[in-house]
């Protein structure tokens, strides 16, 4: 029988990629983790993408970002988000290939710090969620130690739970639920059902607005400023 006294055992800093987006930062304990997987739940035309994208065109600067967009043409991606937007050259890498080991060489090719799929329902070998766990294990050996952060996109079923079977949840490290809020026009909510780096207890509020998504106290403490 193998067996390590837990005394022996590395005691690692976890190492995080800090987006600009302090909310985000804050609700994932202070950035995201390296090497880590998320999965984002989304309802129905709730912004997924346009979160996506307010997430790291804060961070372009700072971090080079891979998206994997399987769902619309990448000259729409484009028209709709970043028609008036400057983009550093090499600091956002697109592509609408959908096959697993094709997505892995591009990760092992161009070393980015956060990964973008939109969504993971369109790999070839997800097969409605059976594929979940193979998905997971070459997204792992792809991103190695000290790697990228990878989010993985998907939809809410109609009982608010991740839509792609059961296993979806576990290959992620980190499993984010985003709700339109009750409280606020144009307002989401974004809560953890799971995580392996903080608590589940935080929930942040956000809005939409013509600059993208934004925190929602932010936000509104913008517009009041405006009216003055």
């Amino acid at each position: 029988m193998l067996y390590t006294d837990a005394n022996d055992v590395d005691n690692r800093k976890i190492e995080r990629h800090t987006t600009s987006l302090k909310h985000i930062d804050e609700l994932y304990g202070g950035g995201l983790p390296k090497s880590a997987i998320s999965v984002w739940g989304g309802e129905p035309g709730i912004g997924k993408t346009r979160l996506c994208v307010s997430l790291f065109m804060a961070a372009l600067l700072a971090h080079k970002t891979l998206y994997f967009q399987l769902e619309t043409a990448l000259s729409q991606f484009k028209a709709i988000y970043f028609s008036n937007t400057i983009i550093p050259k090499g600091s956002l890498l697109l592509s609408t290939e959908k096959d697993l080991q094709k997505q892995c060489d591009i990760i092992k090719s161009t070393s980015p710090h956060l990964i973008v799929v939109d969504s993971v329902n369109k790999i070839d070998q997800f097969e409605n969620g059976r594929g979940a766990d193979v998905i997971e294990t070459k997204y792992r050996e792809a991103i190695g130690e000290n790697g990228p952060h990878v989010i993985f996109l998907t939809h809410l079923n109609a009982q608010g739970q991740l839509k792609g079977g059961t296993s979806l949840p576990h290959m992620g490290d980190i499993v984010a639920l985003i709700k339109w809020s009750k409280k606020i026009k144009s307002g989401i909510e974004m809560t953890l059902s799971k995580t392996r780096y903080g608590t589940t207890d935080i929930k942040i509020t956000m809005i939409h607005t013509h600059l993208g998504i934004e925190n929602a106290e932010d936000a509104i403490d913008k517009m009041l400023e405006e009216d003055l």
